[in-house]
């Protein structure tokens, strides 16, 4: 066990629970964070509080012991070795420093990944966009499959969000909003209304799951994501992450009158409202970062000439 490994061979009566890559002390552990071991952005309650009824000592610092900068360094050193992508360290690296946070060590790791030596970022890989019409869902059978990825193309929705959100709660009339427990990393959003196709299809939506999801009754999230990924797969589509990046591209030439760079369109240097634009859609994607819309849109400056 790499729990093992971090503390020396040695056994005691503090024995190592290693969860997803994380390392605790079992002492340290209250009830209901090995929720958060295993899945590291749904914590069980936030700093200073405790979950209600909840029994155990309190998580903090100096009952860490092994939450320290080495420890951090060898997570790293034990993901290059079994070969997990950079982006995938990133990620876990996001949530460590989330983690280090809730445990009151926020400079438990830097704030950037340039010291962990991962590649640089490559954000733009080409145009991924993929419409929803006809032609495309033509290979999916299950009809509330096929409403998710119509949904995903119109409200630029991620899988999960689309398969928990319950519209009859969601509808506000001139938009939807997306409760914490539906998005990921908790962040609630609002979509608003820009097209009477979005009206059709949310209206269509809940016209088929009342006041329900489009998970339906005797199944989990779980159960249903494998019919989801199922009829994707069979129908040539992959994760189906292009209808977000049709989203995405739809709402930028709606804000600005112009096509992206991905679609052909001009740099941010030539448009002096694409920094709005994205920062608008950014947000709607469920982003915080502007940054995140060059996967999405293309790139914002042109890339530089070579020397």
């Amino acid at each position: 066990m790499f729990a093992r490994e971090l503390s020396g061979g040695r056994q005691n009566s503090t024995h190592y629970l290693y969860y997803e890559s994380y390392i605790f002390p079992q002492r340290t552990v209250p009830p209901g964070w090995d929720r958060l071991l295993r899945d590291p952005r749904q914590p069980p309650c936030r700093p200073g509080r405790h979950r209600k009824g909840a029994e155990g000592p309190r998580l903090r610092p100096e009952r860490c012991p092994l939450a320290e900068g080495k420890h951090v360094t060898a997570l790293l050193d034990h993901w290059k070795a079994t070969g997990i992508a950079d982006q995938t360290i990133r990620n876990r690296l996001s949530w460590l420093r989330d983690w280090s946070v809730w445990i009151g060590k926020p400079g438990l790791l830097p704030n950037t990944n340039e010291a962990f030596g991962l590649k640089e970022r490559t954000p733009y890989q080409g145009n991924k966009a993929r419409a929803a019409d006809a032609a495309t869902l033509e290979g999916v059978a299950n009809e509330r499959v096929r409403l998710a990825l119509q949904l995903e193309a119109a409200f630029g929705f991620r899988r999960e969000e689309v398969l928990k959100a319950r519209p009859l709660v969601a509808d506000r009339g001139d938009g939807i909003q997306l409760k914490a427990s539906w998005t990921k990393g908790g962040r609630p959003r609002f979509i608003g209304l820009s097209h009477p196709r979005q009206r059709q299809l949310l209206d269509a939506w809940k016209a088929m799951v009342g006041d329900g999801s489009l998970i339906p009754a005797g199944m989990n999230y779980v159960q249903f994501l494998q019919t989801y990924k199922h009829e994707t797969r069979r129908a040539g589509l992959g994760q189906a992450h292009g209808f977000r990046h049709a989203f995405a591209q739809w709402r930028f030439k709606t804000l600005t009158g112009q096509p992206c760079p991905a679609a052909g369109g001009k740099t941010v240097e030539a448009m002096t409202v694409a920094e709005a634009a994205r920062l608008q859609i950014s947000r709607e994607l469920g982003h915080g970062r502007i940054s995140v819309t060059d996967t999405y849109l293309g790139r914002r400056r042109a890339a530089k000439a070579a020397a």
